[in-house]
């Protein structure tokens, strides 16, 4: 689909998906580290629950990462991208991501992290 794109798997297996054009142009800076992660790795060290308030504030900020590219407000994106759901748990796997937060920050960049792929060139 290209570009910013929501999608949401039904129970049946059927996706359904929307395009979103951002506003203006993003900054984007991907990191791509040398070695993988295994999903079964990075799954393992999530906790089996979760407290509403990580679940609702990762909702809000989800809600908050649309606004900021439809409405072109860079100033959402640092707060926008806060996790509460993988990164205070998967930190300890991904060496690079206390340095790519603090970038985030500083910039304003949105970065986006694999560990589960190199890149092919």
């Amino acid at each position: 689909m290209g570009g910013l794109t929501v999608a949401r798997m039904s129970g049946e297996g059927e996706a359904q998906i929307a395009r979103i054009k951002p506003k203006g142009k993003w900054p984007l800076l991907v990191a791509v580290p040398p070695e993988s992660l295994a999903t079964e790795e990075a799954r393992r060290v999530l906790p089996s629950q979760y407290s509403r308030a990580d679940a609702v504030v990762n909702v809000q900020n989800s809600m908050l990462l649309v606004a900021a590219f439809v409405q072109g407000r860079g100033e959402f994106l640092a707060s926008a991208l806060e996790d509460r759901i993988h990164q205070p748990y998967r930190a300890p796997l991904c060496p690079l991501l206390p340095a790519l937060q603090g970038t985030r920050r500083n910039t304003g960049r949105f970065l986006g992290v694999s560990r589960a792929a190199r890149p092919p060139f």
